[in-house]
């Protein structure tokens, strides 16, 4: 799902004819209902060159797939190799068959890396990214230092808030 470099994304597509998965591999280009395909996938892939946080990712896990993502920093990140996935070189489509071959030839392999997926898509949950991002704000809106009361005058003015 997405789109990435032409050049890339025929090769992908050349190495899924070559290796006759046409019947199991699917390029659908950008959606809109991601997420409603994801927990149907048997392992999911990655192929960026660069990310910063990488949302897909994210939301793989939260539906239990196993990914096969490139070895760059954003994903590295996210993703440690073995655990919820395994990673790939970047721009190589062979590093990536290889790699789905392994999710797919080895269930135990699969269903830890499912569990696991799902555990690491606990630490992106956003109500508890804002529990902590307002308790950092209560902590420092209640010091009393003078870059503080600034701080807090600001944050009045800005949400009409009585603090």
């Amino acid at each position: 799902m997405g789109d990435g470099d032409r050049e890339y994304m025929n090769s992908l597509k050349n190495l899924v004819d070559e290796k006759n998965l046409s019947a199991y591999v699917h390029f659908t280009g950008y959606r809109e209902d991601v997420a409603e395909h994801i927990a149907l996938f048997t392992v999911g892939v990655l192929c960026s060159s660069h990310e910063g946080l990488p949302h897909f990712l994210i939301e793989a896990f939260a539906s239990g797939c196993p990914m096969v993502a490139s070895d760059i920093e954003g994903i590295r990140l996210v993703m440690t190799e073995g655990k919820e996935g395994l990673f790939s070189r970047v721009n190589d489509p062979h590093s990536v068959a290889s790699a789905i071959e392994r999710i797919i030839t080895n269930p135990q392999l699969r269903e830890q890396m499912r569990k696991n997926a799902r555990r690491k898509s606990y630490e992106y949950n956003i109500y508890e990214h804002v529990d902590k991002l307002c308790t950092l704000y209560e902590e420092l809106l209640s010091n009393r230092d003078k870059e503080t009361e600034r701080a807090r005058r600001w944050f009045r003015i800005k949400y009409r808030l009585k603090l």
